[in-house]
């Protein structure tokens, strides 16, 4: 199981939800779409997304100019960033995504995807230098973003999911004692709120799909078999976007990987949770 674990790692460097997801998606990695557009006008943009044209799909949604049409161009954009793009996600596409989440919250401060995507990636970047990502305070700025999100929509099931990996990805990288002193972050709190988030709704794939990279990631030799059973679970449930359909497919592949990792091993004891 040790050598399937470390198999495992070694492919989760593209996805960082929180998650987001990110992870996730996450863990990073993220899906769903803004709810409740404004008229008609996105729904060529939405029918793109749900094709996984996602660049094109940004474009136009960008070009509408409202809230909802940013949110979305940043929704598509963090999609092609971390699954379209070869290698580990491309940071000007992320930029991108994180310049359309603010330009939809200049529009409407109160726009809830346009908090969580903006979250995404800020987590993203953050993730390719956390020591920059410190001094720059995206940590603080993630944070903020989801005690806002959760206070605009408390049954928030993405709200609580990406602020479960918020806590896990810093415990994860500062270790639980700087985690503490910090951030105020915990393992048992970004747990708590992954817990939240798959009883509030379960059948979305990121959400869990990022919670559990980021918990075993947090601490494998706590959380392996907890997390195996979640990723278990998120390849086999439906997918109904391209994005979804990415997400799930990942899931099989990481399992494939300890699953093979662990025929493959020799019962060598399993290093630190920080990788």
């Amino acid at each position: 199981m040790a050598q399937g674990i470390r198999a495992f790692m070694k492919a989760t460097r593209r996805l960082s939800i929180v998650l987001v997801w990110a992870v996730s998606l996450g863990a990073t990695l993220a899906a769903g779409l803004a709810a409740a557009p404004q008229g008609q006008d996105l729904d060529a943009a939405r029918a793109l997304y749900d094709r996984g044209v996602m660049l094109k799909a940004a474009e136009l949604a960008r070009g509408f100019g409202t809230a909802d049409g940013h949110a979305l161009a940043a929704q598509a954009t963090l999609v092609a960033a971390v699954y379209q793009t070869p290698g580990r996600p491309a940071r000007r596409l992320l930029r991108q995504a994180a310049d359309d989440a603010r330009a939809a919250l200049a529009i409407d401060p109160d726009h809830l995807q346009a908090h969580l995507r903006l979250v995404v990636a800020l987590g993203y970047i953050a993730e390719a230098n956390p020591i920059d990502a410190h001094f720059a305070g995206l940590a603080h700025e993630g944070k903020a973003l989801l005690d806002r999100a959760l206070a605009l929509a408390p049954d928030s099931a993405w709200a609580h999911g990406l602020l479960g990996v918020w806590h896990l990805r810093i415990v994860r990288h500062a270790g639980p004692m700087l985690a503490e002193s910090l951030y105020a972050a915990s393992l048992e709190q970004g747990r708590a709120h992954c817990e939240e988030a798959a009883n509030l709704a379960p059948e979305i794939l990121a959400v869990r799909f990022g919670c559990a990279i980021a918990l075993l990631e947090a601490d494998p030799r706590r959380y392996t078999e907890e997390a195996l059973e979640t990723l278990d679970t998120v390849a086999r449930l439906p997918a109904e976007d391209a994005a979804a359909q990415l997400i799930r497919a990942d899931a099989r592949h990481r399992l494939d990987a300890i699953r093979s990792g662990a025929r493959e091993g020799s019962g060598e004891v399993l290093g630190g949770g920080r990788h």
